[in-house]
């Protein structure tokens, strides 16, 4: 695996955890493959492929199954990991080593491979034409804190809260199936609505059940404005779908007042 006499460099981008923080990591990944002239290569799992739309019209981001790199179990990330790999560099050695480095990046993960937010390892890493990077962390605060970024990054973006936003309309496209459910859901439940309570229900583990979630809200309606219920709220209780499961796309439905119900499994 090389990347041939164009000096092209890349980044694969391989997936931890829920879709909430597939997405949120995806986009700081592309953020830093554009910081860096790094072409990104994303490995989606199979409860994704049907989610979203390739974002860039007549070519493809996704890894290529013949990639020749398959193995990304902890084992084999720690003991090539840019962490490991900045141990065995000696002070006066500038060179950096032939193997592809592997940035775990996950909230949990390998602390030393923290270490390439500062500077001086991003020089070293600009050496590298392969990385592989596993994430589950919106890490863009980061990758503003890095002087030798801090100029770039801050014309893309002016407005720091809202690179989620631009980054995630421009990259995460639903698909027709997907786009038709939300489209589906928000006119026969939303779009009348005077006001809107979005709960987001965290599931870890198959115990949860479908009675549990009207805990969430409580059964004296107390996050509702001044702890009221709303005015007739029998008569908007409807029966709310979710999903669960992707990209089974399966409905599940369980009868709550006015308040829409997202059950997702991530954050």
């Amino acid at each position: 695996m090389h990347s041939g006499s164009t000096n092209c460099k890349y980044v694969v981008w391989i997936p931890a955890n829920g879709l909430g923080n597939r997405m949120l990591s995806m986009a700081a990944t592309f953020l830093y493959a554009l910081l860096t002239n790094r072409v990104l290569l994303v490995k989606h799992e199979a409860d994704v492929t049907d989610l979203f739309c390739e974002p860039f019209p007549n070519t493809s981001w996704l890894l290529p199954t013949d990639f020749p790199l398959r193995n990304f179990s902890p084992e084999v990330r720690y003991a090539s990991s840019f962490g490991s790999m900045l141990t065995k560099i000696t002070n006066t050695s500038k060179e950096s080593p032939e193997s592809v480095p592997y940035l775990n990046l996950a909230h949990s993960d390998y602390d030393l491979d923290q270490l390439a937010f500062c500077d001086q390892n991003q020089a070293l890493l600009q050496n590298i034409p392969w990385l592989i990077l596993l994430s589950d962390q919106y890490f863009v605060p980061s990758l503003f804190m890095i002087p030798s970024f801090n100029q770039e990054i801050s014309k893309l973006f002016p407005e720091k809260e809202r690179v989620f936003y631009h980054l995630g309309h421009y990259l995460c496209h639903p698909s027709n199936q997907v786009g038709g459910l939300i489209t589906r859901s928000y006119q026969a439940y939303l779009a009348k609505a005077d006001d809107r309570i979005g709960l987001q229900i965290r599931v870890f583990h198959d115990k949860t059940t479908h009675s549990n979630i009207p805990n969430c809200y409580g059964s004296d309606f107390s996050l509702c404005p001044e702890g009221k219920a709303p005015a007739r709220s029998s008569r908007y209780t409807r029966t709310y779908p979710f999903s669960l499961k992707k990209p089974d796309i399966k409905s599940y439905s369980i009868n709550v007042p006015i308040f829409p119900i997202v059950l997702s499994e991530d954050a």
